[in-house]
């Protein structure tokens, strides 16, 4: 995330998955709607590179089954 900040949302927000970065822009700075598009590697913001990727779903490991008594 990014500033400056608008009615406490950032200006700027962006999203990892594999290799894939999504940049979002603050366009409703009062309800904090954003809009995204997708970055060449050439625009990727400094340091989003060494973000761990997120895993499209289903593709990471599964999580361990929780019983109704939550053990």
């Amino acid at each position: 995330m990014a500033g400056p900040w608008r009615n406490g949302f950032p200006t700027y927000a962006w999203h990892r998955s594999g290799d894939s970065v999504v940049e979002f822009r603050l366009v409703g700075g009062s309800s904090g709607e954003y809009t995204g598009y997708p970055l060449h590697p050439s625009e990727w913001p400094p340091g989003v590179d060494e973000i761990p990727p997120v895993l499209p779903a289903g593709t990471g490991p599964r999580p361990a089954a929780v019983t109704a008594d939550g053990s």
